[in-house]
């Protein structure tokens, strides 16, 4: 009889240990791991969404914890692709920020469009869109 099991989430640290034991016992995995973005593991061991999932959401917190200041049109290319997303999203990411008044527009650089941070000021949440 075979078993499928759910997804398993292991520590980078242990990953390495798990696919030998695994591959040793004769399982076979249907793809290759990848790792888990936009989650945190908390003391107790379980996993915690750092932000709702959305791109949006998830490079305002990326920029938030880089304490980015200026923003290009560059830069999101390479964090779409960082999440695995496709690099064409970038363009719905910057509109959607700009309406919240994450950012502001501030003038072109010789690789296009620029964007200033607007930094948050105590108990002021920027808008939803």
């Amino acid at each position: 009889m075979l078993w499928k099991l759910p997804n398993i989430f292991v520590d980078g640290k242990k990953l390495e240990g798990l696919l030998w034991m695994l591959s040793s016992a004769g399982v076979k995995l249907d793809g290759a791991p990848q790792p888990v973005v936009n989650a945190h593991q908390r003391s107790n061991g379980s996993l915690m969404a750092e932000t709702s999932g959305r791109l949006p959401d998830m490079f305002e917190e990326h920029i938030r914890k880089r304490k980015l200041t200026k923003i290009t049109p560059a830069d999101v290319k390479e964090f779409c692709e960082s999440v695995g997303r496709s690099r064409k999203s970038y363009s719905t990411i910057l509109i959607e920020l700009r309406k919240r008044g994450v950012l502001k527009p501030n003038g072109k650089t010789t690789f296009g469009r620029a964007y200033h941070v607007v930094p948050v000021r105590k108990g002021v949440k920027h808008g939803k869109a």
